[in-house]
């Protein structure tokens, strides 16, 4: 017995490495196979992972010390570079290209997703773990859910398997005695939010299956007195608590975020209905299979060969997760899957293992349950092909059972978005800007331009204007539109969510449509362009500066349309664009920074504000001098308040020596005030024109 036990652990290592290297074969040849396939300029998040990758990489060449500190940077930020450092090995082994950045998420991130998920499910089973573990790692293999995501350029598939290994935590000792064993589930999941930050929403699904677990466990008890409850409702209330304590600890980063953001407002825009969210994310998996993997809870839950305990923990986590997100968070995106993933997997699994077990005990004949796993293998390679593209059925009715068509990227209109960038090259100085009023995916947007410019030259020329896309997230159009040179306006307009929440691009489209208030300073040009699905791009020329006027007609018009307060708005107006000025707001410290200022002699820089004064104002800040000013004398800071039809109600001035920094804080009476005036002159020690770059920095309007 004991060389039979040896001689089969042998030939399993041997099956082990065999399975373990067809999975790496398979995702390979599919990768491949899928990004062959693509034509496309990839965007925004399509293209923001492998460009922080590579920014990560460059400074890791500089020196390690620079690696380090722009990983450690990124802690802190939107975006953590977390999931960069698993994957540089593969990445700079197959070349830096589209196809080695994709590789080198599906080799890790999948991969490693689908061991994890058979560790799982071969943790819920009694008896013959091995084969629970092989059979849950292809079924993940097989679900088309699992790839789509990262072949589209995200890395969250990560973060969903490090969530698996949380709950394997868990499962470790569900009555939370050791504390070693709370500080290890907070370490992984505050880790788990420093990867992605969305998946915060998983650790509170979590917190609130455990607390639920224990409270039905504790009810059914007091209903029932044969069931016993071993635990100490008020210890394990404590525990609970000490988790999440622990994990608060561990995202300190993230507490001092949120406090400063209000994420929910920020996003406000995402959000979608509840009937919306069901259809979303059950397209992602196939109404089939999501029926098939609730049927595989409902009778695993009697199946003496699963523990019933851990697989009432899944159902009921995998519930709170699907309230929790089409009640409560409600977004829509490729990457948000992941957080329902796990459990359709299992759900799946569950079915295959507990159907050959009912058969079993029902006493029909073995080679019927071997026909019927067989079918829903063969309908998963369906569901995969249809998926993928490869496999193309028409029928209304067979797309409702099985997977969306999530087929490689083509854009058809090459020669023309080529066209069009080849345009803007010939027809615009390095000084002027173009705003691009589009927020498309699959067509236009300001990321298109930037990186298709890029990928045909290899170097970017224009000055492509940052846009506002967003509602709840950004800020009023006008600045963009007054530092433009070029505007490009689409027909149909192009939006990426519901339009309704995309005003700051219709009223754009609405203002240049009608030739109406700033769109008078522009004129269009006699040359257009059609690009994929029949959407026309007509650029519009500045032809005159902008008044102080029309700007304020405009912003008027403007807010007229787009209710309530915008997410970032600064609520400051450029009056003297053609330098690229970026205004935006500082969150952490509640204040607007203003760069790159060109102050010249006698040709001052003009600012206004339009937020709410009080009777008696302060406007502070910080002067920063970014470039030798030795001619200038004194640089001088204006400051007056304005009524309604911009007469002067309070001025005043002061003057600076052009040093590096330097504080100002100016009161006025604000009294009956709608704006406030800030000028920027440079007075010279001679006649000779000179010009100062100049950032303001920290300004704040208060009391």
């Amino acid at each position: 017995m004991r060389l039979g036990s040896k001689t089969k652990q042998y030939y399993r290592f041997y099956i082990d490495l065999f399975f373990i290297t067809l999975i790496l074969l398979i995702v390979y040849i599919l990768t491949k196979h899928y990004i062959d396939q693509e034509q496309f300029i990839y965007s925004w998040d399509y293209s923001g992972y492998q460009k922080n990758t590579n920014i990560l990489i460059e400074e890791f060449r500089k020196s390690f010390t620079n690696g380090i500190l722009d990983l450690l940077a990124s802690l802190f930020s939107d975006y953590s570079k977390i999931y960069c450092l698993p994957i540089l090995p593969i990445y700079l082994a197959f070349g830096s290209t589209r196809f080695a950045f994709i590789l080198s998420f599906t080799l890790v991130y999948l991969v490693s997703f689908s061991l994890v998920m058979g560790l799982v499910f071969s943790k819920l089973v009694h008896g013959n773990r091995w084969i629970a573990f092989w059979l849950t790692t292809f079924i993940t293999l097989l679900t088309p859910a699992a790839w789509i995501s990262l072949l589209r350029g995200y890395p969250d598939t990560g973060g969903a398997s490090l969530y698996m290994l949380g709950i394997l935590l868990y499962w470790k000792d569900t009555s939370l005695r050791q504390k070693k064993q709370a500080l290890q589930i907070s370490g992984l999941m505050a880790f788990l939010v420093l990867f992605r930050r969305h998946f915060a929403y998983a650790f509170r699904s979590f917190i609130i299956a455990i607390s639920l677990q224990n409270l039905i466990q504790f009810l059914l008890s007091k209903i029932n007195k044969r069931l016993e409850y071993k635990l100490n409702p008020i210890f394990i209330t404590k525990r609970i608590g000490f988790i999440l304590l622990l994990f608060l600890v561990f995202s300190i980063h993230l507490l001092v975020k949120i406090f400063y953001f209000n994420y929910r407002e920020l996003y406000a825009s995402y959000e979608e209905p509840t009937l919306r969210n069901l259809e979303y994310y059950g397209s992602c998996f196939g109404l089939l299979f999501i029926i098939l993997a609730a049927v595989g809870y409902l009778i695993s839950l009697s199946n003496q060969n699963i523990n019933r305990a851990r697989l009432s923990f899944i159902a009921l986590l995998g519930s709170v997760t699907i309230l929790q997100w089409i009640f409560s968070s409600k977004q829509l995106g490729l990457h948000y899957i992941n957080h329902f993933l796990p459990f359709v997997i299992l759900g799946l699994s569950s079915f295959v293992w507990s159907t050959k077990h009912l058969f079993l005990k029902i006493q029909i004949k073995n080679y019927t349950a071997k026909i019927l796993i067989s079918l829903f293998i063969f309908l998963l390679i369906i569901n995969f092909l249809i998926s993928q593209g490869d496999l193309q059925w028409n029928t209304a009715y067979l797309r409702l059972f099985f997977a969306r068509v999530e087929s490689p990227l083509i854009r058809f209109d090459l020669p023309e978005l080529t066209r069009f960038i080849n345009y803007l090259r010939d027809n615009s100085k390095p000084e002027e800007s173009t705003y691009v009023a589009a927020s498309s995916y699959e067509v236009l947007n300001k990321s298109i331009i930037e990186e298709a410019e890029k990928h045909l030259y290899k170097k970017q020329i224009l000055n492509i204007i940052r846009t506002s896309d967003i509602d709840s997230r950004d800020f009023y159009p006008l600045n963009g539109i007054l530092e433009a040179h070029y505007v490009a306006i689409t027909n149909p307009i192009q939006y990426h969510i519901n339009p309704a929440e995309q005003k700051v691009i219709t009223i754009i489209n609405e203002i240049f449509n009608q030739q109406d208030f700033i769109a008078n300073d522009f004129k269009k040009v006699p040359e257009q362009f059609t690009l994929d699905r029949g959407v026309t791009v007509s650029l519009y020329e500045r032809v005159k500066p902008t008044s102080m006027e029309t700007a304020l007609d405009t912003l008027a018009f403007m807010k007229d349309r787009i209710k309530g307060t915008l997410g970032r708005e600064t609520f400051w107006i450029n009056l003297s664009p053609g330098n690229n000025t970026v205004i935006e707001r500082d969150a952490l410290f509640k204040t607007v920074h203003i760069s790159p200022l060109f102050v010249k002699t006698n040709n001052p820089v003009s600012l206004l504000f339009f937020g709410e004064i009080p009777p008696k104002v302060k406007i502070e800040g910080i002067i920063n001098i970014m470039s030798d000013c030795a001619k200038a004398k004194s640089i001088e800071i204006e400051l007056s308040t304005l009524s309604s039809s911009k007469v002067i109600l309070d001025k005043k001035s002061i003057f600076y020596a052009p040093k590096n920094k330097e504080n100002f804080s100016v009161a006025l009476n604000g009294k009956n005030s709608k704006f406030i005036s800030l000028n920027l002159k440079l007075q010279n020690k001679d006649i000779d024109q000179n010009t100062c770059k100049i950032a303001l920095n920290h300004i704040v309007v208060s009391n």
